[in-house]
């Protein structure tokens, strides 16, 4: 039979999941106590939890929950290959333990990659707005170079490559 000190990176990863699943709550139309895993909850906290404000963050999370996640599924091929090779069943409690570490550690990930899909556009509008006040900026100056017969052929010439390009790419 598999134990405990066969996984310990994944015990490791599971010790509050444990915790979390051994909450006692009332069940509904009873005055008994019943153990549960109060998915609901356990899904709206993990929901809730502080997702990076940077897309480098949201990176080193991600790339640190596929590490995660390929372990787990490492754990979970070896103990179900010691199983086979051994002929024994599996240890359901810990099997279902490692699928709902590894379900949430996909969601956390789902909801990180939505995160940096946020981020990315801003970083890139950030960017596009820094080029149009360069833009300007160097109209500005140019304008104050410039007299206005030279100023007026220069935008000529402006509008003939714009033109041309819209024309040639479009």
């Amino acid at each position: 039979m598999l134990q405990r000190e066969d996984f310990p990176s994944l015990d490791r990863l599971l010790r509050p999941l444990r915790q979390w699943l051994r909450l006692s709550v009332v069940c509904p139309g009873s005055a008994n106590l019943k153990e549960t895993t109060a998915m609901t909850e356990l899904h709206s906290q993990s929901a809730t939890a502080a997702l990076p404000d940077t897309p480098e963050g949201c990176r080193a999370r991600l790339a640190t929950l596929q590490s995660e996640i390929a372990a787990i599924r490492v754990q979970i091929a070896t103990a179900d290959l010691r199983r086979q090779a051994h002929k024994q069943a599996l240890d359901a409690e810990w099997f279902h333990r490692a699928k709902t570490a590894l379900r949430m550690k996909r969601e956390e990930s789902a909801r990180l990659s939505a995160r940096l899909i946020e981020l990315t556009p801003k970083a890139l509008s950030s960017r596009a707005s820094s080029r149009e006040r360069f833009k300007d900026a160097l109209i500005e100056a140019m304008r104050a170079e410039c007299d206005d017969a030279r100023w007026a052929a220069l935008l000529q010439r402006a509008r003939l490559l714009h033109d041309h390009q819209e024309v040639t790419h479009g």
